[in-house]
């Protein structure tokens, strides 16, 4: 698979643009070449991200988006980046990055590589498969059942419920719709567990992110 060009240009550049990021998707002249836009990509277990901070005067480096969601960055170590678009997670690392180790942090990241579709997949009658990320005892990859529903609640249950700085409630599925853009579902999933309100779950589809975010505040 040929790179998919995009940059992303986390940085401050001059008073114009103070605290904030900015974002830039280069232009392909080769059609066989697709062009990610980095505000609309969220990034995928299986995404190659290149990866770089100016300031460290350090040669880019691929990541590889783990099953787990992340990217293993030097210094900040794991950094979550799954399901999140291309230019949040850029503006996520800057802040870290300067909130723990730099006055100024100018990251530039973009996807080199696209995660591999299913009929890419190099074998044939792969296991129908979902991941789980984010605030949950067990990341990973699950093997669906082919012949019945496979539920979220379930699927966190499986991950080996949440953790303790989890939000059940605000639960995120991230799928691919039928035009390939990605789509993402919120859902109360705490309250299927702990009041079973089972209107609440999610049918889960071959390819789903499950990503469990994290508390703001807890008490």
């Amino acid at each position: 698979m040929k790179p998919v060009h995009c940059l992303i240009l986390a940085a401050l550049v001059g008073s114009l643009l103070a605290g904030g990021a900015s974002a830039l998707a280069a232009n392909s002249t080769n059609a066989s070449t697709a062009v990610v836009q980095p505000e609309t990509h969220v990034i995928q277990v299986g995404d190659r991200l290149s990866y770089r901070v100016l300031e460290d005067r350090e040669e880019t480096r691929i990541l590889p988006v783990t099953a787990s969601g992340e990217i293993e960055t030097p210094y900040l170590g794991k950094f979550l980046v799954a399901g999140k678009t291309v230019a949040a997670a850029a503006r996520d690392l800057k802040a870290q990055l300067e909130k723990d180790l730099y006055f100024k942090a100018t990251v530039l990241l973009s996807v080199e590589e696209l995660a591999p579709k299913p009929f890419e997949m190099p074998h044939v009658g792969r296991m129908r498969q979902i991941s789980v990320v984010g605030q949950v005892r067990s990341q990973g990859v699950q093997d669906m059942p082919r012949d019945e529903k496979y539920m979220l609640s379930r699927a966190i249950i499986k991950a080996g419920g949440f953790s303790s700085f989890a939000n059940g409630r605000k639960v995120q599925v991230v799928r691919k719709d039928a035009e390939g853009k990605s789509v993402k579902l919120t859902a109360d999933v705490l309250s299927v567990l702990k009041d079973g309100k089972m209107e609440n779950d999610v049918e889960l589809l071959p390819d789903d992110m499950v990503i469990v975010p994290e508390k703001l505040i807890n008490f």
